[in-house]
């Protein structure tokens, strides 16, 4: 079957656009009638994903559900209309990791961008533009939908977002970040030595770790969903910290395990990059202080190097994922009789063998999207995070520092909760704990605008001007983007500052919420008093 006649096959399915459920805002959204003859697909559908879907629905806006369960079932009577060859193949090849997305989105909820993903696969380009976005009028609909709401659901998209993390790192907010710990190092009456990085979505957290990594020992783990950040969250950890059914003793047994096991993977993955990088070190050995802190990039840099090769929007490379592999293998064998002390106690040791660095953090522990953490089970007084502090509080006396990422709007998480540890209350009390860090760059990509008055007036005010304003994920997108990406970077900024869902359309915003965009863009500040008037 050549191209032509797979158009005229697909096209001949197509319904006039205007009619088109997808292509209307929610609330003139009609209640999908052309479903009634899908009822049993829907209703096999609902078994097939029994409680989680249910859930999804009860919590969701149900249109919403539906819209997403009719570009399913079109999407597979587009593959049934193809005869048996090497695309229907490619695409029925696909089934199982279809419907290993579709479960995995209805457990967390992210519908569009799960489905939006799957269908934009790399692995077989030709299936998507075949059987999906170009030809299906649901999904055309479907794609348009999700880029007027946020701008990051398209396989360009995907691409825009991998390549914006590998832009240049702009501004000096990692030596500032690299400062404030080196200061909190110093601190002696600290309860454990751990601090949460905490700022808006888009800011530059993540990568300002990433970029402290090439010189710092990070061990990084993500506890995002594998299909809502980049880079992707390290899913068999995240499921290790979810399970909130455990007792309080189980959990910080796990907690401890997992520390124990995260050390001793970590002094295993330096051996082997000891050794393969042992001429390099060998010429690292005469014993001076800067030989020393080269030594210790040139580790810390190699192991960045690794975790980072070969990730992809949605999945890690193969060393990363068998890193953690390993780990929780090891958590579960040592869950009952770790001790973290003497395995991080190795992995200091091997990085800072002449013990030159030891008022300075040698070994950091990012966790990256943390607020997972600190969510708390109904009638439970303590979490994973509460956990994880007293585990911390093991090794106080290493130079072995613990960052929790979140963003500003859960914060409020990490806050100090003396009752979920009621028999350390007062020690609790008397130690010091490090205050956030919310140190972020802010304008790192602004274009200059010319001193002598040659900028104009419309270049300045253009949309090329202002992505590159502020955050960094602003500008970065919007240079690596598509032309799609280009006209829905606004959008996107929309959902960000408002911090509000990609999946919901917003045809119009409330003056509270136009308010608080034009809050930024215009520089407005709504305090009573400036900082300098209080100081006056």
């Amino acid at each position: 079957m050549d191209q032509m006649d797979v158009d005229q096959r697909l096209s001949s399915k197509k319904r006039p656009a205007n009619q088109s459920p997808l292509n209307l805002p929610s609330e003139k959204r009609p209640k999908f009638p052309f479903l009634e003859d899908r009822k049993a697909d829907i209703e096999e559908a609902l078994r097939s994903f029994d409680a989680p879907l249910k859930q999804l629905v009860a919590d969701s806006d149900f249109q919403h559900v539906v819209a997403t369960l009719n570009f399913v079932i079109k999407a597979w009577e587009i593959v049934d209309s193809i005869p048996e060859d090497a695309v229907e193949i490619a695409l029925k090849s696909k089934r199982e990791e279809f419907e290993t997305v579709l479960k995995r989105c209805s457990e967390s909820g992210s519908w569009f961008s799960g489905i939006a993903y799957l269908f934009s696969l790399e692995s077989n380009t030709k299936t998507a533009e075949i059987a999906y976005v170009p030809r299906l009028e649901t999904a055309e609909g479907f794609r348009i939908y999700l880029l007027q709401n946020s701008g990051i659901h398209s396989q360009s998209s995907f691409l825009a977002i991998v390549s914006a993390w590998r832009t240049e790192y702009k501004g000096r907010t990692a030596d500032l970040v690299e400062a404030i710990l080196q200061d909190y190092m110093a601190a002696t009456n600290h309860y454990a030595r751990y601090v949460a990085h905490i700022q808006s979505s888009g800011t530059g957290k993540s990568r300002t770790h990433d970029e402290l990594a090439k010189r710092r020992f990070y061990i990084p783990i993500c506890l995002a969903s594998p299909d809502q950040a980049f880079p992707p969250g390290d899913i068999e950890v995240r499921d290790w910290f979810k399970n909130v059914y455990w007792d309080q003793e189980t959990v910080q047994r796990r907690c401890n395990a997992f520390l124990h096991a995260l050390m001793a993977q970590a002094k295993e993955a330096l051996d082997m990059i000891v050794k393969d990088l042992k001429k390099d070190l060998d010429d690292l050995a005469d014993g001076s202080i800067r030989s020393a802190r080269r030594r210790l990039h040139l580790l810390s840099s190699t192991f960045r190097q690794k975790m980072s090769e070969g990730g992809t929007f949605g999945s890690h490379g193969p060393y990363r994922s068998k890193f953690y592999a390993s780990v929780l293998k090891r958590a579960a064998e040592v869950i009952d009789k770790s001790v973290i002390a003497d395995a991080a106690s190795e992995v200091v040791q091997l990085l800072d063998p002449a013990k030159y660095f030891r008022a300075e953090p040698v070994v950091i522990i990012c966790w990256d999207e943390s607020h997972l953490l600190a969510e708390q089970d109904e009638g439970q007084p303590w979490t994973y995070f509460s956990a994880l502090r007293q585990t911390l509080h093991k090794i106080k006396d290493m130079p072995i520092f613990s960052v929790f990422l979140s963003t500003a709007v859960k914060s409020h998480l990490f806050s100090p909760d003396l009752q979920s540890n009621p028999s350390n209350r007062m020690t609790t009390l008397y130690l010091h704990r490090f205050s956030p860090i919310t140190e972020v760059g802010f304008d790192e990509f602004a274009i200059k605008v010319k001193a002598n008055g040659e900028s104009k007036l419309g270049e300045i005010a253009s949309t090329h001007h202002i992505a590159h304003l502020g955050r960094a994920l602003f500008a970065t997108l919007y240079d690596c983007g598509d032309r799609s990406i280009k006209n829905s970077i606004v959008n996107y900024a929309q959902v960000k500052l408002l911090s509000s869902e990609p999946s919901l359309m917003r045809t119009e915003l409330r003056p509270a919420e136009l308010l608080a965009c034009l809050a930024i863009r215009l520089g407005l500040d709504f305090r009573s008093a400036s900082w300098a008037e209080r100081e006056a």
